[in-house]
């Protein structure tokens, strides 16, 4: 692992402002910032700190009519995922049960969770 999220958040408003100016802007959902793993910045910093730097990074990849994606290998009930899903518009929860893998969606805006489904 190699710089901050703040220095994540400084280069990504960076490189977006070149390829904006090289492309003409975004279509809708053109961009798409996947991010391997948060749990290197969530296991040195403050969960505070973290959340409100995720929301900026999160604000630029809106602006942009982008995607994130953002892995978090937390289980969904633990305090990092807790403190930190209110930055995103679903968390996808992945498991592996006595039936093989599943996934569920929880909806942060209108709090929905649907049931484990197959993989």
């Amino acid at each position: 692992m190699t710089g901050s999220l703040d220095g994540i958040h400084t280069a990504l408003l960076r490189t977006l402002d070149e390829l904006e100016q090289s492309h003409d802007g975004f279509a809708p959902a053109e961009l798409r910032v996947c991010f391997d793993s948060l749990r290197p910045y969530i296991d040195m910093n403050n969960l505070e700190r973290v959340t409100t730097v995720l929301e900026k990074i999160c604000d630029v990849i809106v602006q942009h009519d982008g995607m994130g994606q953002f892995l978090l290998p937390y289980a969904f009930v633990s305090p990092e995922i807790q403190s930190v899903r209110s930055c995103f518009d679903f968390v996808l929860e992945l498991r592996i049960s006595q039936h093989g893998p599943e996934y569920r969606w929880h909806f942060n805006i209108t709090g929905f969770t649907t049931q484990w489904l197959p993989l």
